[in-house]
Order: C-alpha cells, then sequence, then structure tokens
C-alpha cells in the first residue's frame, strides 16, 4: 500500500502500471542513485534502450503525477530526484517505508519491538511484484530478519510459558516458509511443554 500523507493511494490513481512498478526499485534503494540503464533493464528488458529511455521519461511523470499531484507545471519533483540520467527517492524527504520500521524494530531487538516486527512482516519483500527478481538480495535479507526475530519471541514464550502465544507465532512463521525446520521444532519443545505427546510424534 502506498499512502500520500493520510490518502490511501488507489489503483485507479495509476494510469500506467509502469509508474507504479518503478517506486519498489526507487524505495528499495532509498537515497541511493539509480541510473536509467538499470530501471530500464527492469521494466522494459525486451526493449531498446532508446525507446525504453522514452518510456522512462513518461513513467516518471506518470508516477510524479500520482504522488505529487499539485506539483506546479515545470517545477522539479520533489520526493523523486532526476540527474541527468541517474534518479532516487530524495534522501531528505519525509518518506516512511514499512521496511524501515521493521529493520528499526529488529534491531532495538526487545520483546516488544520484536512483536511490533513481527505484525508489521507481511510476506516476502515485494511478492508478485514485477520488480521481485531485482530485489532477491533484500527480499532474502527481510525473511531471514523476520524468522530470527520470531524465533527469539517464541524462545521468550516459552521460557514464560506464554505455549499459546508460542505456538501461534510457530504456525504463523510456517504460513510464510514452511520448510523453515526451526518452527518445527519449537512446535515439538511446545507440545512437549503443553503434555501433548501424541503430537511430538
Amino acid at each position: 500500500s502506498i499512502w500520500r500523507s493520510k490518502h490511501l493511494i488507489q489503483p485507479h490513481d495509476w494510469k500506467r502500471e509502469k509508474s507504479r512498478q518503478l517506486l519498489p526499485l526507487l524505495s528499495a534503494n532509498k537515497g541511493k542513485w539509480i541510473h536509467r540503464n538499470r530501471i530500464s533493464d527492469a521494466l522494459w528488458p525486451d526493449v531498446a534502450m532508446s525507446t525504453a529511455a522514452n518510456n522512462l521519461k513518461v513513467t516518471f511523470n506518470a508516477l510524479n503525477q500520482v504522488i505529487e499531484p499539485d506539483r506546479l507545471r515545470g517545477k522539479a519533483s520533489f520526493f523523486i530526484e532526476r540527474r541527468h540520467e541517474q534518479y532516487r527517492l530524495n534522501p531528505i524527504a519525509k518518506v516512511v517505508l514499512d521496511s524501515e520500521l521493521f529493520e528499526s524494530f529488529i534491531e532495538e531487538n526487545t520483546i516488544s519491538s520484536l512483536e511490533k516486527a513481527v505484525q508489521l512482516y507481511q510476506g516476502r519483500y515485494f511478492s508478485n511484484e514485477y520488480v521481485q527478481e531485482w530485489l532477491v538480495a533484500e527480499e532474502q535479507y527481510y525473511h531471514q530478519q523476520y524468522l530470527t526475530g520470531a524465533e527469539k519471541l517464541i524462545d521468550h514464550y516459552i521460557q514464560s510459558n506464554a505455549l499459546e502465544k508460542a505456538l501461534n507465532l510457530s504456525l504463523q512463521i510456517l504460513t510464510k516458509d514452511n520448510l523453515w525446520e526451526p518452527a518445527y521444532r519449537s512446535q515439538m519443545r511446545i507440545y512437549r511443554r503443553m503434555g501433548n505427546d501424541l503430537m511430538v510424534h
């Protein structure tokens, strides 16, 4: 979801789908310049570079119209900067990314902050988005952070005898990653503490 102040941007607000797809690339590289060739490779992989460059100009303008609808004609975009053939999210603009909130909760590493991080994590980074294959490293990083933080919470819940919370969280992990073996091991510990030996076997 994308919010402009208190306004939730709706699907019909996007005049061009590529303009919506451009935003994840910029968001994942917040504050870093991205060359237009890299953007073109992600959004128009099978198009001639000259055509892709023209497409990017149109897409860039369409994106600005969505996130800065009141911008005066001819005035440079504030939230997305352009420098020659490079683009970036303006590092001084007030842009709040849930990925940054998630990371800050993980780094705080308290029970309360880890609970916030786990609640915030909705699944793989930009799952089902066209540009996800260009964000594999970021996807794996955030997913591992989620798994590690969730396992810390499960250990805390077990030690605190909050077994239902521990069990529910282990089940939640498996809905997001059914190959994560530590979650199955945690369930065995939980069922054993509950006295449910049948579930252990």
